[in-house]
């Protein structure tokens, strides 16, 4: 059988690798190189082409949204928000202009799809895919679609209902939209030919239909030759993750405001190291002056950091699909002290006091710091456990294995390099 032409739609760059999205997209473009020839269509400005296209990939086109520019509120957001317009609009448009084809990216894909041919096209992300009106909206007809998942929107909207850091009003406008969400995604995922979820929980969203697990995993895998134990005396409460994802940055915000300072009074010499792109200066300058605190900001390697830590912290209450950084601190042979949201999806893998320390919420990190802190030989144990799972499950191999069963399942004979 010749390799396939996939065609990837993606608002989720595969480079850099800084933060999780872009590492699952990265991931998903190296297992579908194994059966076939991947053309990205990017959502997003014409500069991402030639970027792109340095780092080895192929794109066939790049096409930005403008939905936004055709009412005259979207056109005022616009002048007044000019790197916010977009979003601006969105949230006052509602979901019908999230999950309904934008004019500018159906065209440019109408275009790809009349002068070259595609076996498959998979869309990252339910609402970009729908956007790009590659589930049956557009003009053209389309071969068939699989859509990755992630993060499943109606979750996420939950969530962020949930979160103790949204404000009333945040929550009153998003409850107002959560079934509008629903529908859409009801209608939406019928249309798709298979389904890629990272989070096997989210399966029950789509009963009956074809639906496979896509694990997200760590990007990188550190030689275990080379990793050490926590060092016995260390004080060092590690957090990775980009400040890009609005979730991480108010998750670690609202730790700094209502848990860490109960830590630090309990645990005298205790460090909380803050490592992680796209943090805002405003931010930055606000958490250095928090007492323990060592902002880092961008680093180009992990390994002092995660060498340096006696165990990572994964604070979140908020998001949805699963939380990439828990899985990197076990690779790292570092465990972790996590809300039970943080590891949602990883519930039989990873459990409480085995290779990670899971609370229901966050008033209760601050007694499960000491469980760990002061006994490290506690930690040790769970640190093998963790890696051990990692290197189990939770690999390069695996997501290419899944892929290349899922395609298989859904066009039949797929050659495998």
């Amino acid at each position: 059988m010749e390799r396939l032409k996939i065609l990837f739609v993606t608002k989720s760059v595969p480079y850099p690798l800084m933060a999780g999205s872009s590492q699952r997209t990265a991931n998903l473009i190296d297992a579908l190189t194994r059966v076939g020839d991947v053309s990205l269509f990017v959502i997003g400005p014409p500069n991402r082409k030639p970027f792109l296209e340095r780092a080895g990939y192929q794109v066939v086109a790049t096409a930005e949204p403008t939905a936004h520019r055709l009412s005259w509120v979207g056109r005022l957001l616009w002048r007044l928000l000019p790197n916010r317009g977009e979003n601006a609009w969105r949230a006052l448009a509602g979901a019908r202009a999230d999950f309904t084809p934008d004019p500018g990216l159906s065209e440019a894909l109408v275009q790809v799809l009349a002068r070259e041919h595609f076996d498959l096209i998979v869309g990252r992300y339910l609402m970009p895919s729908a956007q790009a009106g590659i589930l049956g909206q557009g003009q053209a007809p389309c071969p068939p679609v699989i859509i990755d998942i992630d993060d499943v929107d109606s979750k996420a909207v939950a969530a962020k209902i949930r979160s103790p850091a949204s404000s009333l009003l945040l929550r009153a406008i998003l409850k107002s939209r959560l079934e509008e969400v629903k529908q859409y995604e009801k209608v939406l995922l019928g249309r798709a030919a298979r389904l890629w979820f990272s989070n096997p929980d989210d399966r029950s969203i789509a009963p009956g239909m074809n639906a496979d697990v896509i694990p997200n995993i760590p990007y990188e895998m550190p030689d275990r030759e080379d990793l050490k134990h926590s060092l016995p005396d260390s004080k060092v409460i590690l957090w990775v993750g980009s400040f890009s994802h609005r979730v991480n940055l108010e998750g670690v915000d609202l730790f700094l405001q209502q848990v860490w300072e109960k830590i630090l009074r309990a645990n005298p010499g205790v460090r909380f190291r803050i490592v992680g792109s796209h943090l805002p200066d405003s931010v930055r300058r606000r958490w250095e002056t928090v007492p323990g605190v060592d902002v880092v900001g961008f680093a180009e390697s992990l390994r002092e950091h995660y060498a340096d830590a006696a165990f990572s912290i994964v604070p979140l209450m908020d998001g949805a699909g699963t939380k990439i950084k828990v899985l990197e601190s076990l690779a790292y042979l570092r465990t972790c002290v996590v809300t039970t949201h943080s590891i949602a999806g990883f519930e039989t893998l990873l459990r409480d006091r085995d290779s990670i320390r899971a609370v229901a919420g966050l008033d209760e990190l601050a007694s499960a710091v000491p469980e760990l802190l002061y006994h490290p030989q506690t930690r040790h144990t769970m640190e093998d456990r963790g890696r051990a799972i990692i290197e189990e499950h939770f690999t390069r191999d695996a997501v290419r294995n899944d892929v290349h069963r899922s395609l298989q399942f859904l066009l039949g004979k797929v050659t495998h390099d």
